[in-house]
């Protein structure tokens, strides 16, 4: 029944009064002429029934002949709601267009998502993605993610984990980057632990292998502390060197900053291309030609948004910037002040593998360039593991 007042409603339908004449003689001549009537009701000398709107024309030929006067109170369905914007096209311009639109981006990527990378590494795995399919605008029903992620792994050696998931139109990439510190050992390689740098021992943690100096020994660099050849009763054994060596270490870092120099300033204004993006699709908003020689580039984007989501439709704009050589010429005070801040950064790496004790700074003003100098006694771990090479100890 309900599949019956779709079609009624999709053909359109007709409600009409009919009176005088003979209704009964109206209804046997519509039922011959296979005419449907429903909802019919006679009142008196009155009928109401309702028609297909194509079936009233046949009836009009019946009222004639059964001597019937009848007119239509109501039409409904379909043709008659559309009938008013018969003269507005861009209606049904609209609505197909809205159709192919939909057809064409359900099950496409609109937004990929990437969480887990570091800022280093986010621009090479979204490229390396891109290039396996995962990208704005590609059909995710098309990609074989057990493949992808296989050989995401295979190619990205700052991945140790990955994985691709969608939901809905978004693509959601997940990784795990390797960190070296928590990488498991590898008891069965035999190695070497030796010096990283020049230095006094201080103190020992050996916890395999057989050490080699004790505290109090000065060491240079390369210098064999910890071997990972132990003697025994039965002759040399190998094994994986592992401990600590913690020495008195000097280091000297030195920033020279020219009073007069070259450097890559700005020849002119910058030029800004915009473009509007589309579904992965960069359509160009200008009409410049390629700009050859040096120059800086960057790039902005502002993306719709919906529900705090990036949609994949908004503009970009690429700023270019071109660069030329010219000469700078800084006064002593402003020369020191850039080799500080150098300095300063080169300190902040020395500590991160390092306690620093003493520090000495020395500067002076050599050949037109200002010379900072630091001098540096630090405790640290020198130990550095070196494989051991069994082709070597066969030979």
């Amino acid at each position: 029944m309900f599949l019956i007042k779709i079609i009624r409603w999709l053909t359109g339908w007709a409600v009409f009064e009919a009176e005088g004449g003979f209704p009964e003689r109206l209804l046997n001549l519509a039922a011959a002429k296979r005419i449907r009537l429903w909802q019919t009701r006679r009142r008196g000398t009155m009928l109401t029934a309702c028609c297909r709107a194509r079936d009233y024309r046949q009836l009009r030929q019946l009222f004639r002949r059964t001597g019937m006067r009848a007119h239509i109170i109501k039409k409904n369905g379909m043709p008659f709601r559309l009938r008013p914007y018969r003269h507005r096209g861009g209606i049904l311009c609209g609505a197909l267009a809205y159709i192919l639109i939909l057809q064409f981006f359900s099950g496409r990527i609109w937004v990929v998502n990437l969480s887990g990378a570091s800022e280093e590494n986010r621009a090479a795995i979204l490229a390396a993605m891109a290039e396996m399919g995962v990208l704005v605008g590609a059909r995710y029903d098309e990609l074989d993610l057990p493949e992808i992620q296989l050989r995401a792994l295979a190619e990205l050696d700052s991945v140790s984990w990955l994985a691709v998931n969608f939901n809905a139109s978004v693509a959601d990439i997940e990784v795990t980057e390797w960190d070296p510190e928590q990488q498991p050992p590898e008891p069965d390689t035999p190695s070497n632990l030796k010096a990283s740098a020049d230095g006094v021992i201080l103190e020992m943690r050996i916890t395999g292998g057989q050490g080699m100096v004790k505290p109090g020994d000065a060491v240079v660099k390369g210098m064999l502390l910890v071997s990972g050849v132990v003697e025994s009763t039965v002759g040399p054994l190998l094994c994986r060197a592992e401990g600590v060596v913690l020495a008195k270490t000097r280091h000297v870092l030195t920033v020279t900053v020219p009073l007069v120099q070259q450097q890559r300033l700005p020849e002119q204004p910058p030029v800004y291309r915009p473009s509007l993006f589309f579904f992965g699709i960069r359509i160009p908003l200008y009409t410049d030609g390629e700009i050859a020689g040096d120059r800086d580039t960057g790039q902005w984007e502002q993306m719709l948004t919906l529900n705090r989501v990036k949609m994949p439709i908004g503009v970009t704009l690429e700023q270019i910037q071109p660069m030329a050589l010219g000469q700078v010429t800084y006064t002593a005070g402003e020369a020191e002040t850039l080799a500080f801040e150098e300095l300063t950064g080169l300190e902040r790496t020395l500590a991160e593998n390092a306690e620093i004790e003493q520090t000495e700074i020395k500067l002076e003003e050599v050949d037109g360039c200002i010379r900072l100098t630091g001098i540096y006694i630090c405790v640290e771990n020198i130990a550095s593991e070196e494989k051991i090479q069994l082709a070597d100890i066969d030979s």
